[in-house]
C-alpha cells in the first residue's frame, strides 16, 4: 500500500477481477453527482487513479479496488452529511414484517428466543441505530412484545406480506422504507447501505431489490412511497403477494455479485422457516442451543 498526498491509504492488489454487474454505473452516478475528477474520486474511494478509472469504465480492476468501492458506496447512506443524490438511512424507516403464518416452524417466529432476545428483537436491534424509526408490523400487537420499536397492526382480514407492507408504509409516511422479515437475524448493515446507495433523485425506481438465489428478495428491499397506493389497489383486488406489486412499479435490481463483495456467503438474505433453520442461524451467530432456548 502507499499513501495518497491527502493521507488516505491507497489499495494496491495485483489480482485483477471483473467488477460486479452494476458497479460501474453506480460509481459514475455518484462521481457525477459530486462533480469530482477521477483523481479526486479515486482518493475518496481509497484506490489508485488507474484503478478508479478502470472501475468507472467497467473494466477488470484490482480485487482490493472493487472491495474498496463497494465499502465506500455502502457507507454513503450512513453518513451524517451524505453527498448529493444519496438518501440517508436516517431519513428512512425500517418495516419489520412479523405477520407470517409460521406453519413450518410450529410456533410464532417473531418471539422465538435468539440469544438474549427474540428473532424480532434481533432484527430490530440491528436496524434501530441507523434508521429514523423501526416499525414492527403484525396482525397482533403482541408480536412486538419486549422490543423497542413502534408496533403497527395491519387490521385487515386479508393475510399476506403485501398487507403488512401497505400497513407499514401507511404508518410510516417516509419517502422510502426498508422492508424485511422478522426471521432474518443475519442482516448486515453494509449490505443494506450498498442497496440504499442505488436510491437517488436520478433513479426512476420506486423499488430497490436484490436478486439472490435466482429470485427477487422481496423481504429485503427498499420501497418508495408510491408503492402504498399501488399496494392498496392490489389488496383491494384480493391480491396480497408482494411479487404482484413489481409489474406495476419501476424496479431497480441489485445483482448478487455486487453484494457478495461485502457478504460473500449472502448470509444477510437467509430467513428462518424450520427448527433446523433456527438452529443453523444460532450456530452461525455463535449461540448455543441453550442460549437460544
Amino acid at each position: 500500500m502507499k499513501r495518497h498526498p491527502g493521507g488516505r491509504t491507497l489499495m494496491q492488489d495485483p489480482t485483477m477481477v471483473e467488477p460486479p454487474e452494476g458497479l460501474a454505473g453506480l460509481l459514475r452516478r455518484h462521481q457525477r453527482a459530486m462533480g469530482l475528477p477521477v483523481r479526486t474520486f479515486a482518493a475518496r474511494l481509497g484506490v489508485s487513479t488507474s484503478g478508479a478509472a478502470r472501475l468507472l469504465r467497467g473494466e477488470p480492476a484490482p480485487q482490493g479496488a472493487v472491495r474498496a468501492a463497494c465499502d465506500y458506496l455502502a457507507r454513503l447512506p450512513l453518513l451524517p452529511d451524505p453527498p448529493p443524490g444519496v438518501v440517508p438511512l436516517r431519513d428512512m424507516d425500517a418495516l419489520v414484517l412479523a405477520g407470517g403464518e409460521s406453519s413450518r416452524m410450529g410456533a410464532a417466529k417473531p418471539l422465538l428466543p435468539f440469544g438474549e432476545t427474540t428473532l424480532v428483537g434481533t432484527v430490530v436491534a440491528r436496524l434501530r441505530p441507523f434508521f429514523r424509526r423501526v416499525l414492527v408490523v403484525s396482525r397482533e400487537p403482541g408480536q412486538a412484545a419486549g422490543v423497542t420499536a413502534d408496533a403497527v397492526t395491519d387490521g385487515r382480514e386479508e393475510r399476506g406480506p403485501l398487507v403488512g407492507l401497505v400497513a407499514g408504509l401507511r404508518a410510516s409516511g417516509a419517502a422510502w422504507c426498508f422492508a424485511v422479515g422478522c426471521d432474518m437475524p443475519s442482516l448486515d448493515i453494509s449490505v443494506i447501505g450498498l442497496m440504499a446507495s442505488h436510491i437517488g433523485a436520478s433513479e426512476p425506481g420506486n423499488v430497490v431489490v436484490a436478486h439472490v438465489g435466482g429470485r427477487l428478495q422481496t423481504l429485503h428491499a427498499f420501497y418508495g412511497r408510491t408503492c402504498l397506493r399501488l399496494g392498496e389497489t392490489l389488496v383491494g383486488e384480493g391480491n396480497t403477494s408482494l411479487r404482484a406489486l413489481f409489474p406495476r412499479c419501476s424496479v431497480l435490481t441489485v445483482a448478487a455479485d455486487l453484494l457478495r463483495a461485502l457478504d460473500p456467503g449472502l448470509q444477510s438474505f437467509r430467513d428462518i422457516d424450520t427448527p433446523a433453520d433456527l438452529e443453523a442461524a444460532r450456530q452461525a451467530a455463535g449461540l448455543s442451543s441453550r442460549e437460544g432456548a
